[in-house]
């Protein structure tokens, strides 16, 4: 019998190896694959296959993987007169050259031997655990010898059969070889070959992790070479946790948790950190296992050849790197982009182990997630951009999730001066890019890179990063903020018309930072613009969202968004203002849909539990739910200027314009305007800035706001052709 290297123990502490060019056929190792396929035809009687008696020896792969000579089938048909004549010489030629094989000694340096031995060592792998990676191996990267064991037509075992098989090639016990395959074996544990259950073909019982065949085909100088193919160590970045003031409390207690888990060797460590891409996830995790004093490696998503690994594929690498790590003590498993592993594509890990419904491969997918989040012995840190493909089965299982906001203005504003200091930015321009909160930290990076590489002068670099901001935006779908300055007019107190005294509010809430607030009225009259003042003069961070930024198509994810926003102005201490609350706070008594009524549960839910600032603005009070309106502290009403502030505000305007002729024939005129707004100014003003000419004076101001009246007390009247029928 040809012995496996490693069972010889004169081999297996052989020398430290040698630089070898790796042949790319299976010629070096054909002395023993010859010899396995020879036992397993005769233990299967191959030669009493099919109804012609050459049918065995006709087959060009098993010819070359065992050495018998091509031409010998025609041989046996002139001498043997019978099939069972045939049969028997078939049978003494494939005992003859068994026999003169036996005596082949394997070279003791060939990489496959070489390797197994050196990832043995490393995983205390036993006999049988390699003789079942060679011949996995062999069946993955030699193509010749897996079609050679479909020569002697199929041959289904059961995993009991399969192991004395391999039990019979390779002089191991079946019973060792069968501990071996078991689901809570090494080999599967590990994710190093998954095992098919049921009856099949030997050719298709085992398989190998994919790319392991390749890597240990290869020469390696240590085992080292062989662990960074399936994963790599995380170098530091520039980063620290101090550049997450938003997620200082996740952060805190992180550092924590993850210290004493991997002091104490806590089995079914898993942290759980997912948002949009670009955000900064994977940058935390870096920090974070600087901040522990933890060396953080990543789950490898290539193969060697760049193409991308895919759902299961990606699971059994992470099994892998987790046995890897086995022996370190100080060590973080990041593993990114689990999508793939937790569903969507063709490759998902629900299909591959899931299936279609009613076979009942559902329970065993889940079981075996289960356990991979409940038995890996280094602390994992799984990261996703989206989570609502992931059962909420597996979401249960993280001991602790870090959902990554839109980071707060004044972060922005630091992650801004961070990427595009170089370029001299004023407090201005930063602010302005700031106010674009869908903007990632990776989008701010890639337009510093573009604008760095080109060389140009401060000035052009950041009309360059505005440029790529813009484009980047485009692409991804985000809302294009233009950068604009402020309004001539400004904001002023002295001209809000509204049912509130804001001077002792805003005292009130600089001792509470508590208080829910609607304000309601006509547009333009400043509600959003008074939300900002009193976030402001309180000396907290304003979070707006929209109706537009929770709304979403997709059956329970508005009442998602809803949540995650209360959530965030609650993480970071923010004032929550929310324009257009009337898009989607409307009334349940005319829900026509159940998700229309669930929205407004789940938003009076957050709302009652909320003790932060909260302010909602609305131009149509009457749309909102009763319910909603009750749980306002303030319902604080919005009206039209009065005369005086009109008057006001229309000579101030006229300051600013740079305009004095006509002013006090016109002061008087505009107080007979009725419906004025802070808003109609300043539409006005950003118009006549750009039709300055020698002619402008008050009067001009005057007709246009005039004209800006006209337009919007016609509402919804019908116009041109319309208005006549």
């Amino acid at each position: 019998m040809i012995k496996l290297p490693f069972l010889s123990p004169s081999m297996v502490a052989s020398e430290s190896l040698k630089s070898l060019i790796l042949d790319p056929t299976m010629t070096p190792y054909q002395p023993i694959l010859g010899y396995w396929l020879i036992e397993i035809a005769l233990m299967f009687r191959w030669e009493d296959v099919g109804q012609q008696q050459i049918e065995l020896l006709d087959c060009s792969e098993f010819l070359h993987v065992t050495g018998i000579d091509e031409g010998v089938g025609d041989e046996f048909v002139e001498k043997s007169s019978t099939i069972r004549g045939a049969r028997q010489k078939t049978r003494r030629l494939l005992k003859r050259r068994l026999a003169r094989m036996s005596d082949h000694e394997l070279p003791e340096d060939l990489p496959l031997f070489n390797n197994i031995t050196l990832l043995g060592d490393l995983l205390h792998l036993s006999d049988a655990d390699k003789a079942i990676l060679v011949f996995a191996t062999a069946m993955s990267a030699f193509s010749d010898f897996s079609t050679a064991l479909l020569c002697g037509g199929p041959s289904p075992v059961t995993a009991a059969e399969f192991c004395r098989v391999l039990g019979h090639i390779t002089g191991l016990p079946a019973k060792q070889l069968e501990r071996s395959i078991a689901k809570d074996g090494l080999l599967v544990e590990s994710g190093l070959v998954e095992v098919e259950p049921g009856v099949q073909g030997i050719d298709d019982k085992i398989d190998l992790i994919e790319g392991l065949d390749e890597v240990l085909l290869t020469a390696h100088n240590d085992v080292e070479e062989i662990v960074n193919h399936f994963i790599r160590r995380v170098e530091p970045g520039t980063l620290t946790l101090a550049n997450y003031p938003h997620l200082q409390h996740d952060a805190h207690l992180l550092q924590d948790y993850l210290s004493a888990a991997i002091s104490k060797s806590v089995t079914g460590t898993n942290i759980f950190l997912y948002g949009p891409p670009g955000v900064g996830k994977t940058e935390f995790a870096a920090a974070l296992a600087i901040a522990i004093d933890a060396e953080l490696y990543e789950v490898a998503f290539n193969h060697n050849d760049g193409s991308p690994l895919k759902g299961q594929s990606r699971l059994r690498a992470y099994h892998f790197c987790q046995n890897l790590l086995a022996h370190k003590n100080n060590a973080l498993l990041l593993f990114d982009e689990v999508e793939d592993v937790f569903g969507g594509g063709e490759n998902a890990l629900f299909e591959s182990l899931f299936g279609d419904s009613g076979t009942g491969k559902a329970d065993t997918g889940k079981a075996s997630v289960n356990r991979t989040l409940e038995k890996n012995r280094t602390p994992a840190v799984w990261i996703a951009n989206q989570v609502q493909q992931i059962d909420p089965a597996f979401r249960r299982r993280f001991d602790y999730a870090v959902g990554f906001p839109v980071p707060p203005k004044a972060v922005r504003c630091e992650i801004i001066k961070y990427h595009l200091a170089q370029f001299q930015p004023t407090d201005a321009w930063i602010d302005a890019l700031a106010n674009n909160e869908q903007i990632t930290p990776a989008q701010f990076e890639r337009a510093a890179k573009v604008a760095a590489i080109s060389g140009q002068n401060s000035a052009t670099a950041r009309k360059t990063v505005e440029r790529v901001l813009d484009q980047s935006s485009r692409l991804l779908g985000q809302r294009n903020l233009p950068r604009r300055p402020k309004s001539a007019t400004g904001f002023d107190l002295r001209y809000l018309n509204t049912t509130l005294d804001v001077t002792p509010l805003i005292e009130g809430l600089r001792k509470t930072l508590s208080g829910t607030f609607c304000f309601y009225g006509p547009p333009g009259t400043g509600k959003t613009q008074l939300a900002h003042y009193i976030a402001d003069a309180v000396g907290v961070t304003p979070l707006v969202r929209r109706a537009s930024d929770l709304i979403s198509p997709y059956v329970g994810e508005t009442e998602m968004n809803i949540a995650s926003m209360f959530s965030e102005a609650r993480e970071q201490d923010a004032a929550l203002i929310l324009d257009e609350a009337d898009s989607f706070l409307g009334d349940r008594k005319g829900g026509t849909h159940s998700w229309e009524v669930t929205q407004v549960n789940e938003f009076l839910t957050q709302m009652e539990a909320f003790d932060g600032i909260f302010i909602c603005t609305t131009n149509l009070l009457d749309r909102l739910d009763q319910a909603s309106l009750r749980r306002f502290m303030f319902k604080v009403r919005f009206d039209y200027l009065t005369p005086g502030q009109s008057a006001d505000l229309f000579e101030e305007s006229v300051h600013q314009l740079g305009w004095t002729d006509g002013l006090n024939g016109c002061r008087d005129r505009i107080t007979a305007l009725s419906g004025l707004t802070p808003g109609d100014f300043a539409v006005v003003a950003r118009q006549q800035s750009l039709l300055v000419s020698e002619k402008s004076d008050a009067k001009v101001l005057f007709n246009a706001l005039k004209e800006e009246l006209a337009l919007k007390n016609m509402g919804g009247r019908p116009m041109g052709f319309a208005a006549n029928l």
